[in-house]
Formats: C-alpha cells, sequence, structure tokens
C-alpha cells in the first residue's frame, strides 16, 4: 500500500512544479507540458481514489455478509 501512495504522490509532483514556477514567473507553460502535468496528476488522484474504493467496498461486503449471516436468521456458514 505505500508503494501505490508513493508513485501516486510523485505522479502529482509534475504538476505542482509546473504551478509553482508559473506563480512565481520563472517560465510560462504551453499545452503540451499542461495536458502532460494534468495527465499524470490525474492518474496519481485515480490510483489514491481507486484503492480508497476498493478497500472500503471490501469493508462494506465482509459487514454485510457478517450482518446476514448471524442476525439475519439465515445461516449461510456450515
Amino acid at each position: 500500500m505505500k508503494s501505490k501512495s508513493i508513485i501516486a504522490m510523485s505522479l502529482c509532483v509534475p504538476l505542482l512544479l509546473d504551478g509553482i514556477t508559473q506563480y512565481y514567473g520563472l517560465r510560462e507553460s504551453n499545452n503540451f507540458l499542461r495536458l502532460f502535468t494534468g495527465f499524470s496528476a490525474g492518474m496519481g488522484i485515480s490510483i489514491i481514489f481507486i484503492s480508497t474504493y476498493i478497500v472500503g467496498a471490501v469493508k462494506v461486503t465482509e459487514r454485510i455478509f457478517k450482518i446476514v449471516t448471524t442476525k439475519g436468521g439465515i445461516n449461510y456458514e456450515r
């Protein structure tokens, strides 16, 4: 899980550097650079959200299964 976080954050670094250097007037960006930095940051953010969603979905599924098998009156475990 740590490696995914490191990869995701490193994909966002070019966007941060681009924004900071533009803010301080060190250079001007162009459309290709904006496309590259936006795409890489989008991939990084997607990695974070998809990982979070999968972990959350597994936990919810486990809770539902536990409720159904113990309190629902139907015992699926044999």
